[in-house]
């Protein structure tokens, strides 16, 4: 996946279900996959938490789903409705 499109599967997860928390960029992605890049363990909360917030967050996108590249949609399932 690139950037862009774990942006948007995060930003999705993060506003989904009633949840109001601000979208995630690109950039932010791309920077902590460069800065982590040897990482192979799980993350503990304590980590997660220490991370810092992303600074390149548009906050007019904040509360909109961002577009979903269509390979995402259907790996993941989003927008699509179940048949009947």
């Amino acid at each position: 996946m690139t950037p862009a499109d774990t942006a948007a599967v995060l930003s999705y997860i993060r506003q989904a279900w009633g949840n109001t928390a601000s979208a995630i960029s690109a950039g932010y992605v791309q920077n902590l996959t460069y800065q982590f890049i040897g990482r192979t363990g799980l993350w503990s909360w304590k980590e997660l938490e220490a991370l810092p917030p992303d600074t390149e967050a548009n906050a007019a996108t904040s509360s909109m789903h961002p577009p979903l590249n269509p390979l995402v949609r259907r790996t993941f399932g989003f927008g699509v409705v179940p048949a009947s």
